[in-house]
């Protein structure tokens, strides 16, 4: 009987005592917050008062950027296959031969899908051959050939990846031989 009131009176001391040492826990990390905000915002003061005695931003003009462009232009064409542009008509057929390239990838995807679904529609066809037909003979090789139109289908799954891979492949070298945007839609 002692134990039962015991219990709950012990229980109480050491969650009031434990209850203050998270008290003194938070107040701590309280002051640590304050202390790191404080730090950042004269953080965020300074490089206003450095820029401010350094006067204004330099102006840059087009003449300043197109050099920059070519620059990076050149060290593109230095760095990889990028055809490099010099009139109009030399951007004009760089874009074509994009779009055929990505056209053609595109077709080797629907090619790779159309097989794979083929193939899928072929041993739909053999294993209901392989289950009505009563000729055991014409039912053996019925379930022959759907095993081997089934060891298929991977490679066939295989190739779609592939194609799709490839897709992207090309359309990235395109962003990278920069193509325009809507030459490749």
């Amino acid at each position: 009987m002692r134990w039962r009131i015991v219990m709950p009176v012990a229980g109480l001391v050491l969650g009031l005592g434990a209850s203050s040492l998270r008290a003194d826990e938070v107040l701590e990390a309280a002051k640590k917050e304050k202390a790191r905000r404080e730090a950042l915002q004269k953080k965020k003061a300074r490089p206003a008062a450095r820029t401010a005695a350094k006067g204004p931003a330099p102006v840059l003009s087009n003449r300043d950027l197109s050099k920059v462009g070519r620059a990076s232009l050149s060290e593109a064409t230095a760095l990889g296959d990028v055809p490099k542009p010099s009139d109009g008509s030399a951007v004009h057929e760089r874009d074509e031969l994009y779009r055929n390239k990505i056209r053609d990838a595109e077709q080797r995807v629907v090619s790779a899908r159309q097989k794979v679904e083929d193939l899928k529609a072929q041993l739909a066809e053999y294993r209901r051959q392989a289950a009505n037909i009563a000729n055991p003979q014409v039912r053996l090789d019925a379930d022959r050939k759907g095993r081997e139109t089934e060891a298929e289908i991977p490679k066939a799954e295989q190739a779609v990846s592939d194609a799709e891979a490839e897709v992207q492949r090309v359309r990235e070298e395109a962003r990278r031989a920069n193509v325009t945007p809507g030459a490749l839609r």
